[in-house]
């Protein structure tokens, strides 16, 4: 669905103590927000920069003598001066992890930013230095290669907690997210439109950072509709719509019943997905479609999204 017309928020990618290396990986994502690069000219730039730092650092301690000698304060800031690609690839994501909350689902800068993730992905494999710990004797080396790009391999499971931290800062218990038409409420529901494609994408598995969590009583951020007549039914419209980012579209919501279906059980909060889960979600849905406590908007998001899990099991 075109959002060429839906507002944008501020994308938050610059920062005032910004140096040199942020600045060579945000002006390249800039070119995205912008649309001056295309996601396949964005992918091939992050390569390059990627590539050559990493080579260019592993080339100055190979021709030191010895080679790869650090000394000791080198050692406390290894970052500084080692090849670190996996580092750089955290870099990038986490500033998207940021971004990506000010576009709204269907909007050209989304589409672009995931296509970035995709052109990556696509790329023929090839290996840079990477950084890594001697087991014995925990003295940084540098002789473990990093093949690029990863996405969409459980390598890189731990980028997930980079926008799992953006879930977090925008809804905690009592935040703004419960205010209609507040900012923290429109970049909770963007965010959660944007990982809902990197996962059901096959690019990075953002299940750890889904608002269908939120929908639960069992979740710690799920008000109290007795204690909190108003901002109860508000905080869960916001979940809903968000959580609906995961249930509305085809594809993340085939991908979430296709994992829910692959465990009849689950383990408690361990278990983000399962039958029991799926079916929990639905009981969810018919709640907040019957309950007279939430606005008619809500009650038919509610009624619809569960429709649409009807038709998978």
């Amino acid at each position: 669905m075109a959002a060429d017309n839906v507002a944008t928020l501020d994308p938050r990618l610059f920062d005032e103590d910004d140096n040199a290396e942020d600045l060579s990986y945000k002006q390249i994502i800039n070119s995205l927000l912008t649309q001056q690069a295309s996601p396949v000219q964005a992918a091939a730039r992050t390569d390059d920069w990627v590539v050559g730092e990493t080579n260019r650092r592993y080339n100055e301690l190979k021709q030191r003598e010895p080679p790869f000698s650090l000394t000791d304060e080198e050692k406390d800031s290894i970052y500084l001066v080692g090849p670190n690609a996996s580092r750089q690839i955290s870099m990038i994501v986490g500033a998207i992890a940021r971004v990506c909350s000010a576009y709204p689902p269907g909007h050209p800068v989304q589409d672009a930013l995931v296509g970035l993730f995709q052109a990556l992905k696509a790329m023929p494999k090839h290996e840079v230095p990477d950084l890594s710990y001697d087991e014995e004797s925990n003295e940084p080396s540098f002789d473990r290669k990093l093949a690029l790009w990863p996405f969409g391999t459980p390598s890189v499971e731990y980028l997930a907690q980079k926008f799992q931290r953006e879930a977090e800062e925008l809804a905690y218990p009592f935040s703004e997210v419960e205010t209609p038409g507040s900012e923290f409420q429109l970049r909770w529901k963007n965010l959660q439109g944007f990982i809902s494609r990197l996962t059901s994408l096959d690019l990075i598995d953002c299940s750890i950072a889904s608002a269908l969590e939120y929908i639960l009583p069992t979740h710690h951020a799920y008000p109290d509709l007795d204690k909190r007549p108003k901002g109860g039914p508000n905080r869960i419209e916001a979940d809903l719509i968000a959580a609906a980012q995961w249930l509305e579209p085809d594809q993340p919501r085939q991908w979430v019943y296709n994992q829910c279906r692959s465990t009849a059980v689950g383990d408690g909060m361990r278990q983000i997905w399962s039958m029991d889960k799926w079916n929990l979600f639905k009981e969810q849905l018919s709640f907040f479609s019957s309950d007279e406590r939430f606005s008619q908007d809500t009650r038919r998001l509610a009624e619809s999204l569960r429709e649409k899990m009807e038709t998978q099991g």
